[in-house]
Order: C-alpha cells, then sequence, then structure tokens
C-alpha cells in the first residue's frame, strides 16, 4: 500500500510525530515500528511506602517486578529505593541481552488496554490547557497479590508511565521498540477487590502548588506581624503601575518581588514622578541608608525598594525575576516566563523538556495569591496560547494556527477511515472584529488618587485599565449577517505592535467559517495505533462523498481519542 507517493514505512512523520523520551533514535517515529502485528502493552506503577520507615514491600508485590526507582521529578522527598510495579496486558519480560530491561518482567495484570483523550483549546475565552483525561488502570487482582497498592502502599501522586509495542514470540520484542505514549500520575489510591482501579491524571497537576511565598511576620524582610500568612508579591516580566508592599512602616520600605528584580523603570506618589538614588546591595545596606524626600533607592537583589518620605498611593514600573538560577531575565517573554515559573515555584527541573512554541514580546505578570498552574493558566490566556503537558509528560505551550496557512503533513485517505467523516458542531459564528488589550495597568487611578500636578493626558493614561489593538473587517459581517465582535483578549503585551499582530492572528483564525469533523480511524491505518498524532498539527481529510472533504480539507488536530488500539480524531479547521 501506498500513502502520499512513498511506502508507509518510510513516511517521515515528524511534524505529527513527538520525539519519544528516554528511548533509543531507533524507537523516535513509532509508525516505523508498528506494524500489523499484535501489541502489547506494559505500565510502570511507582509505588511509596504509605509511611516512612514501613519497610521493604510486602512480598506479595515480589512477583510483579520490582525495581528500585530512579530519581522522580516530583514529589524531591522520595529516596531512591522505592519500587515500580511493573505490569503488561499480554506479559513481558526483557531477554538477557536486552539493552535497558535485561530479565525485566512485566506481570499479565492490565485487564484492558489504557484509554486517553486529549482536547486542544481553540477560543480565546475558554480555558487555555491541554485537556488530557487518561481515565484509569484496571489490574487483574483476582490472587490478592495487588491488595498492598489500596492499602499499606500508596500509589497517589506517583508517575504512571505507558509503553506500546510489538509483541512476539518465542523471543520478546526490545523495549527499544516500545514506545513511550504515557507519562502520568495516580490521581489516588486503587480501590477494588478482584480488579483494581487506579485513576490516572496528567503530569500538569504537579503545578497545584502555592506561586507565591508567605510572609513570616517576624520582622526585617519577613514583615510585621499584621503580614502574617500573607503572600509575598511576585513579578514577572514587565509590569506597569503596580503596588509594592510595605513591610517596614518605620523604614519606608516596600518590596516588589520575592527574589532579585531586574530593573525599576519608575517610582511614582500619586502619579508624580520619584527620583531614582541609586541601588544597594543587600537589606541590611538598604535599611541603613539615608533616602532623601522625593527620591528612592533600591536594592534589587532583593526586590525592595526604599522611599524618603510618607507616600499617599506609591505605584511603580518594573521588570521583575532577574533569578540566574532560572534563566535570569532573559527578555521578559511570555515563553521566558512560563520557563521561570516551572523551574521555580513550580519545581519542575530544567531537564523536564519544556518547549514553549509562543510570540517572543516582552510580558508582564504580577501575582500576589494562586497556584503555579492558575499563573501558567494567566500566562496562556494573554497570549492565545496553550499548554499542559504531552503523553510522555514534557511541558509544552504553543499557539494555534490557521490550517489553510500549513501544508499538511499526512492526507487521511477513505482507506484509513472505519466510517465516513462526522462533522459536529453547530461551532461559533465567524468574527468581524478581534481586540487584544496591552499595556494592562496593576492598578487604575483617578480623581484624588492623582496629584494635582498630574497632567490631563497623565490623567487619561493612569485612567484605563489598558490600550486596545484592534483588527477588523465589516466585510465579514456583510458577508455573514450573524458574524460576531470577538471578546476582547487582555494581554500583558506592553508595546501596541505586539497586541496589534495578536489580533491580526486572531482575526485571520476566526474570520472565516469553521468545520469540524471525527475521524475514525481503522486500526494501524497510517501508523495511527496509538494518539500520538501532536495537537495542532496539520492534517488533510479526503473524503469525496463530502464536498467540504472532497479535494482534501487541510485541518488542525484539536483532539485525540483513543482506548488500546482504536483511535478517533477531532480535526478542526
Amino acid at each position: 500500500m501506498m500513502l502520499a507517493g512513498a511506502p508507509l514505512a518510510a513516511i517521515a512523520l515528524a511534524a505529527i510525530w513527538p520525539s519519544v523520551s528516554g528511548l533509543s533514535a531507533a524507537s523516535a517515529a513509532p509508525v516505523q515500528a508498528q506494524t500489523n502485528e499484535p501489541s502489547v502493552w506494559l505500565a510502570e506503577i511507582g509505588a511509596a511506602a504509605a509511611s516512612a520507615g514501613s519497610g521493604p514491600a510486602p512480598v506479595a508485590l515480589l512477583p510483579l517486578a520490582m525495581a528500585p526507582m530512579g530519581a522522580p521529578d516530583r514529589p524531591a522527598d522520595l529516596t531512591a529505593t522505592l519500587p515500580i510495579v511493573r505490569v503488561s496486558d499480554r506479559g513481558w519480560i526483557g531477554e538477557p541481552g536486552d539493552s535497558l530491561a535485561p530479565n525485566t518482567p512485566y506481570a499479565a495484570r492490565l485487564a484492558e488496554p489504557p484509554a486517553l483523550e486529549r482536547n486542544l483549546p481553540l477560543y480565546p475565552d475558554t480555558s487555555r490547557r491541554l485537556a488530557l483525561t487518561a481515565g484509569e488502570l484496571r489490574l487483574v487482582n483476582g490472587d490478592g497479590a495487588l491488595d498492598a497498592l489500596a492499602g499499606d502502599w500508596s500509589v497517589a501522586g506517583r508517575r504512571v508511565v505507558l509503553r506500546r509495542g510489538p509483541h512476539r514470540r518465542p523471543l520478546h520484542a526490545p523495549l527499544t521498540e516500545f514506545s513511550q505514549v504515557a507519562d502520568l500520575r495516580a490521581a489516588g489510591a486503587a480501590s477494588g477487590t478482584t480488579r483494581l482501579a487506579v485513576p490516572l491524571r496528567p503530569a500538569a497537576v504537579e503545578l497545584d502548588v502555592p506561586v507565591c511565598g508567605l510572609y513570616l511576620g517576624t520582622g526585617g524582610m519577613e514583615g510585621p506581624s499584621t503580614l502574617a500568612g500573607q503572600f509575598k508579591p511576585r513579578l514577572y516580566g514587565l509590569k506597569r503601575n503596580v503596588e509594592p508592599v510595605l513591610i517596614d512602616a518605620g523604614l519606608l520600605l516596600y518590596q516588589l518581588h520575592d527574589g532579585p528584580l531586574q530593573q525599576v523603570l519608575a517610582l511614582r506618589d500619586k502619579g508624580v514622578a520619584l527620583t531614582a538614588g541609586g541601588d544597594v546591595a543587600s537589606y541590611v545596606a538598604l535599611s541603613s541608608a539615608t533616602v532623601a524626600s522625593g527620591t528612592y533607592k533600591t536594592c534589587l537583589s532583593a526586590g525592595l525598594l526604599r522611599v524618603g518620605a510618607t507616600p499617599s498611593l506609591l505605584t511603580a514600573d518594573a521588570r521583575g525575576d532577574n533569578d540566574a538560577s532560572t534563566g535570569g531575565y532573559n527578555t521578559g517573554s511570555a515563553a521566558s516566563i512560563a520557563q521561570k515559573l516551572l523551574r521555580g515555584p513550580g519545581g519542575i527541573a530544567a531537564a523536564s523538556g519544556t518547549s514553549f512554541s509562543w510570540p517572543v514580546g516582552e510580558y508582564g505578570l504580577w501575582l500576589r495569591r494562586g497556584t503555579v498552574g492558575e499563573a501558567m493558566e494567566a500566562l496562556a490566556a494573554g497570549i492565545f496560547g496553550w499548554w499542559g503537558t504531552s503523553t510522555a509528560g514534557l511541558y509544552q505551550g504553543g499557539q494555534l494556527a490557521a490550517p489553510e496557512d500549513q501544508a499538511p503533513s499526512l492526507t487521511i485517505e477513505p482507506w484509513m477511515l472505519a466510517a465516513p467523516p462526522e462533522e459536529i458542531g453547530p461551532l461559533r459564528a465567524p468574527w468581524w472584529r478581534a481586540r487584544v488589550g496591552y499595556q494592562a495597568l496593576g492598578r487604575t487611578q483617578e480623581g484624588d488618587q492623582l496629584a494635582g500636578a498630574v497632567t490631563a493626558t497623565e490623567r487619561t493614561y493612569w485612567g484605563q485599565a489598558w490600550r486596545s489593538a484592534v483588527s477588523a473587517n465589516t466585510a465579514i459581517s456583510a458577508a455573514y449577517p450573524l458574524a460576531e465582535d470577538g471578546p476582547e483578549l487582555i494581554a500583558g503585551f506592553d508595546l501596541q505592535a505586539d497586541a496589534q499582530s495578536l489580533a491580526d492572528r486572531l482575526l485571520v483564525l476566526f474570520s472565516k467559517p469553521r468545520r469540524m469533523f471525527l475521524a475514525k480511524l481503522r486500526a494501524g491505518a497510517g501508523g495511527f495505533s496509538w494518539p500520538t498524532a501532536a495537537l495542532g498539527a496539520c492534517l488533510a481529510l479526503r473524503w469525496p462523498q463530502h464536498r467540504a472533504l472532497a479535494n482534501g480539507r487541510p485541518m488542525i488536530v484539536q483532539g485525540v481519542s483513543a482506548r488500546g488500539d482504536a483511535t478517533t480524531l477531532t480535526l478542526w479547521g
């Protein structure tokens, strides 16, 4: 059988197949390793002792192929002596010469193939996190050998890695021929009797941790007792008119960021600029410095500033986090801020494989509460990006692109489909206008919140929460009477040009009538035996009996749903 003019086994699908983490280069293109031979599923469950010092693994787990767990990404306090429980659906053991898993057994205890469902967010007024529903692992436990997983041994929060490869006899295929198709987390303890259910969640749940530290209220940089338990501010990128936190009323000492700060561009009292008086190296030096009235000094290394006279309403323009351990300021783009959130308060090591294809304009994020995941969501929402984890557990982010502006990586032909394409909808009406807000202020000021010396132009500026970049096409509303005025997206960009570029992009995407189809793929067709097609990839769907699809319509992979080898793609475009 030929596909797109080339033998199936030789097709280069780099644009739609992600690289495989932890395996050899030979297995980086799953389509080449997947044939019509039977497959075997492997699952590795990282089980941890329910309490410290509980001793070795129960004897009942020893036949389940436990081995010392390598150093996990999270949580950091796991020891290297915790076991991995290895199971499969057909039974598998590494041959003595297997370079990755010699003599390593995976007991035949998976009652059914795993299931995954992944969806890419489309419209800017919806959640920007990749939706990944992993379902659960169902394990055979008629002999009670797995009872310890639901009792003394907890799997909650542990990594669950799923692999798929060829099932061969009498010699098993080497582990290098297996594709790692998911790196997930157990959502809770296993439950059941003769069958155990292990609920699964995407790795992004690791970011449900506070993004801001807490003031202890013990004085100094920990603030007075009235601040005890309150969140410290965190500033990323460039933000205007934010209110620093007063941490020492006697010294008139304020904090802009919990950590090293890149730059204070301006400091104002009721809109009147104060004069910069220089920077000092430490909190102690700033505490003992002499600061004249009408001026301020900074301690950028600690994110602090001090003024010389009691202010009425202090606001600042500043460039934020400059922690060298998380990459320094690094242009303040949304992608660099995402990396800093993950590596800093998120606690995700740089080796986790983060990849963010987001706009490069200077961006701003001012945080006083919430989780790292919520901060990532706010960051992605402001650039019309999406974020989340891949099935391999790698953090990633991107932007939706118009399918008609891309060359499809693959055409889904009729012979590859198990049923005719099914159109779903209705979708939203086309947009005739797209708006993007920029230079969003930390706070607005008007009336007596501004001093009398503030000019009328400045009053207008400080009284607006943001400015707007607009992209419009009235011909759209003329062609489509129900065309919408798209909702305004409030971005964190500082420059009008960056916001305008995003507004133009939104109008290109949503000014055209879009359609959505479900494509149920025949098992093994085109290598789609597991949902490893990258969300956001551009494919063409051809079905001669449908006018919209007769010539092969370019469409974006918006969703992938699969159980075992049965795969359905949701295509948008």
